[in-house]
């Protein structure tokens, strides 16, 4: 085919076919966080909450000369895993369990119980163990997040796997 000649009628309706097919593959596609209710719904926020976690140790060993912590969001991003599990968490077990030095901890707890994302709750038998929770305006914002998150990596993680080809086609620079 010659470079400035026009597609044939046959290429056309071919490449209009694809395009066809690709739109009612995407039309059929459900939006992550909409769709699913109760267990699902829950099995979504805890798998999503749970890979940023392994996202976050899995970037700090491949670049432990750069420092890219961020203590604040490590200290809620583990406490909201841990409550999503099932767990009830003291501030020791949140200590011990950090990457970050015990007074960094205690220090991000604080913010965060001034900001009203997590409550603190003195155990009645014990004055030295002090129990953490989300707030309910905590909770509720992070499992938004979370939902919110799944819709940005949904129609990748949900591609029909026999498209490598439009991977492969990005411009360069594009990820």
């Amino acid at each position: 085919m010659v470079e400035d000649a026009p597609p044939s009628a046959g290429e056309v309706r071919a490449l209009a076919n694809q395009l066809l097919a690709w739109a009612d593959r995407l039309a059929a596609r459900p939006v992550a966080g909409d769709t699913l209710t109760g267990d699902a719904r829950h099995d979504l926020v805890i798998a999503l909450a749970d890979a940023a976690l392994q996202v976050r140790r899995l970037r700090a060993q491949l670049f432990p000369e750069v420092p890219l912590a961020e203590p604040l969001w490590d200290v809620l991003l583990s406490l909201f895993a841990k409550e999503a599990n099932g767990y009830r968490v003291s501030l020791d077990n949140l200590t011990l369990d950090s990457e970050l030095p015990a007074p960094k901890v205690r220090e991000c707890v604080a913010q965060l119980a001034s900001a009203g994302v997590i409550d603190l709750h003195p155990d009645r038998f014990d004055s030295k163990v002090v129990w953490l929770s989300l707030s309910g305006e905590g909770k509720e914002k992070m499992t938004e997040l979370m939902l919110r998150s799944a819709d940005f990596v949904g129609p990748w993680a949900r591609a029909p796997q026999a498209e490598p080809a439009l991977l492969s086609a990005r411009p360069a620079g594009a990820l």
